[in-house]
């Protein structure tokens, strides 16, 4: 029997708070947990395309972004989340004040989604070092066969691991992953491929600077 509860500071920068739930724990657990109950929690709509939003304006509520994958924000003061089941929840900070948070499928890894998050750090937000990314609770590769007949799988970590070199070369970005399965170790975490209805939930704040 698993004891784990659910999983958090994974980046370590000040005023940053990062965790990620369990089937042991429930998101609102956790935001009771981490004193974060207050903040308003923003979600996103999540369709497996590669569209982000930049939040620029302090949130007075809970709500969820439409027709996006991610989003990056330097307010502080809110939670970004996304919700997986097998596929790889991407937290991503800077110590200037950036947050980000994406969903990465099969279907948004391949057509570029967090490739076109991390051009927009470096182009248009002139961050060009000192990234930190978490890349959590996934399904593996040996898991995650598409072709049985013909012995085909896919490498969520590997594929998002190379657009980030792509964009943030010799050690620009700073990149952690969990190394944990969401369906070989299903005990801990839901996956999408032996049930549908149940997320994990994975989420990154920052307060303000004192």
């Amino acid at each position: 029997m698993s004891t784990l509860n659910y999983l958090s500071n994974f980046i370590k920068l000040p005023q940053l708070k990062t965790f990620s739930t369990t089937r042991q724990s429930s998101l609102e657990s956790v935001l009771e947990k981490e004193e974060l109950t207050d903040l308003p929690l923003i979600q996103m709509e999540q369709l497996h395309g590669v569209e982000f939003a930049v939040i620029t304006k302090s949130q007075a509520k809970t709500q969820t972004i439409p027709k996006v994958d991610a989003l990056l924000t330097t307010v502080p003061n809110v939670i970004l989340a996304a919700r997986t089941a097998d596929c790889i929840p991407v937290l991503i900070a800077h110590p200037s004040g950036l947050i980000g948070v994406a969903h990465c499928g099969m279907k948004g890894t391949e057509a570029g989604l967090l490739r076109n998050v991390l051009t927009h750090i470096r182009d248009k937000m002139k961050l060009t070092d000192k990234l930190q990314i978490w890349f959590g609770p996934a399904i593996c590769q040996r898991c995650y066969v598409i072709d049985a007949e013909k012995e085909l799988t896919f490498n969520l970590v590997r594929e998002n691991f190379k657009q980030v070199l792509e964009i943030f070369p010799d050690d620009a970005a700073n990149v952690s992953p969990a190394n944990l399965c969401t369906f070989h170790q299903n005990e801990d975490f839901f996956s999408h491929r032996k049930e549908e209805k149940e997320r994990n939930y994975s989420l990154i704040s920052r307060s303000e600077f004192s």
